[in-house]
């Protein structure tokens, strides 16, 4: 039992041991709650250089020119009226020709003959179909380059000594640095 409480005591002692190098590097506050953050530091900016980089833009437009296209003649549109009207009218002619069966047979050669009249005038009359102008569009791509800010160089001074840092944004007069502050060790 002695040999277990001894077991304990030394193990207590290990961890309290082990803890205090980390203890010691928190700082001590006693019952009072840690100071409030320092106000912020700033230091002075010695010279910025705005940066760019070189961005490739697609420009698109249109490109467009007047073509002769010939229109497709749609030869039903016209023989279609022409023949009918002529088949009509040779039918009724050819009705006048002839008596009994033969006025039947006179009507019919007379509607046949009139409609392929009627077609042949109907074509003629329509004449050829005429070219027309159309235009015509396409789009095409175009390219350019443009520069475009990329950040600044800063060179800022600090307790007399210059450093340099990138910055994304313009940082004015004077740029935010963070300070700490550690104990020298001799």
């Amino acid at each position: 039992m002695l040999s277990r409480r001894l077991s304990l005591v030394a193990l207590a002692c290990a961890a309290t041991v082990a803890a205090v190098p980390a203890l010691a590097q928190q700082p001590y506050y006693g019952a009072q709650p840690p100071p409030p953050p320092p106000p912020p530091v700033y230091a002075r900016v010695v010279s910025k250089t705005p940066l760019y980089r070189q961005v490739r833009i697609e420009v698109p437009r249109q490109e467009c020119q007047e073509v002769q296209v010939q229109p497709q003649a749609n030869p039903d549109a016209h023989t279609a009226a022409g023949a009918i009207l002529g088949g009509v009218i040779g039918g009724v002619l050819g009705h006048q020709v002839g008596g009994g069966r033969g006025k039947d047979v006179a009507t019919a050669v007379g509607a046949v003959a009139g409609a392929a009249t009627g077609v042949g005038i109907a074509n003629n009359a329509a004449g050829p179909a005429q070219p027309q102008t159309v235009q015509q569009c396409r789009q095409i791509m175009d390219y350019r380059t443009e520069q475009q800010p990329d950040g600044f160089d800063v060179v800022y001074e600090y307790a007399g000594v210059n450093y340099r840092t990138h910055s994304a944004y313009d940082p004015g007069d004077r740029l935010p640095v963070r300070v700490s502050v550690m104990p020298a060790t001799p």
